[in-house]
């Protein structure tokens, strides 16, 4: 008769400990996708921080880049090449309405050559 309880037990203490190691692998990935998710809130904070400096690096490149060929009345290849490469990516980042205005301003300049193609010619 002592058998029928010691089976009992035994099957006890294993179910218990069945069920504690069932809770202590919930809990580890519980915790885990908890903090792959902050880690990806941190992560995506990240990038919107840097889109935005990144953005208004362009934009202070291109505002002053179109001003002063602007100011000059005429524009260089070369400017020309660099406003359209700085415009390019500050559009595809979101740029706003006063950059497309700068750009469309610049596009309508006349384009002369740039110095360096000056000597080369032997001017």
């Amino acid at each position: 008769m002592l058998m029928p309880w010691i089976t009992i037990v035994i099957n006890g203490v294993l179910t218990g400990t069945v069920a504690w190691l069932l809770k202590k692998l919930t809990t580890a990935l519980d915790d885990s996708a908890k903090k792959a998710s902050e880690e990806k809130e941190a992560a995506e904070q990240e990038r919107k921080i840097m889109h935005g400096v990144l953005l208004a690096v362009l934009k202070n490149s291109l505002y002053e880049q179109c001003f002063r060929v602007l100011k000059a009345g005429v524009v260089t290849l070369k400017e020309k090449e660099n406003i359209d490469s700085l415009y390019q990516q500050y559009h595809t980042l979101g740029g706003n309405h006063n950059g497309d205005l700068l750009y469309q301003r610049v596009d309508r300049l006349e384009i002369i050559p740039d110095d360096d193609d000056k000597i080369l010619k032997g001017a």
